[in-house]
């Protein structure tokens, strides 16, 4: 059985087309105001984005702006523009910070299909070394090295994933599917019996497996 790029097997990605690890914990609120001013100065179009009392928009680092605009893409993709302008920023500014560069990576990795650009592993590997620990950077580098031709390599990087981060269910099915491709199937189905013994409620996944073991006996 063969599950392509297409396949129910591959998750729904979410949110705009490539931007990484949206705002996380925040006692921020976020509101729209205005589309016209400049995304480096950031802080007109975040309104309410501190609590009372504290550091106007105007006083935001750069980075709380970029994890800002990536929220705000799912519902506003007008604010990819302002999202690029802060990601270039911010590769100047903090070149060796996770966040960036698995954004980073993201981006040349959905703007490279379907050859990848090297660049797109480059900076998801170093995202991963300077300490990024986000399911969605083993994902993309196992995506990108899988485009690549380096499936083997892609195993070994989703793998490192699950055990980082064991309830992450996207990291099981791109692990399967790259089992699948290196013909490793009983690592494949250990891995997907392993998938929905986690996450039962995937009716699709189970019936899967349930086929399959129906064809080993």
């Amino acid at each position: 059985m063969y599950w392509g790029r297409s396949s129910q097997m591959r998750a729904p990605v979410k949110g705009p087309r490539w931007h990484a690890d949206p705002l996380a914990e925040t006692n921020h609120r976020i509101s729209v105001a205005s589309r016209k001013r400049d995304p480096l100065t950031a802080a007109h179009e975040l309104v309410h984005l501190n609590p009372p009392g504290k550091p106007g928009p105007n006083d935001l680092p750069a980075l709380t702006l970029f994890q800002a605009y990536g929220e705000l893409m799912d519902k506003q993709p007008a604010f990819e523009e302002r999202y690029t302008i802060l990601l270039e920023q911010l590769r100047k500014d903090q070149p060796n910070n996770p966040l960036v560069l698995a954004a980073y990576g993201r981006k040349l990795l959905r703007d490279s299909s379907p050859q990848v650009d090297p660049r797109a592993i480059e900076a998801l590997s170093q995202a991963l070394a300077s300490g990024s620990t986000a399911p969605s950077t083993f994902q993309d580098l196992g995506d990108a090295l899988s485009r690549a031709g380096r499936i083997e390599e892609a195993v070994k990087t989703l793998e490192q994933g699950i055990a980082i981060a064991p309830y992450a269910a996207v990291l099981y099915k791109s692990l399967t599917s790259r089992l699948i491709a290196l013909k490793q199937h009983e690592r494949a189905y250990q891995t997907m019996k392993r998938y929905v013994e986690l996450f039962p409620e995937d009716s699709f996944m189970r019936g899967i497996l349930q086929k399959a073991e129906q064809l080993a006996r």
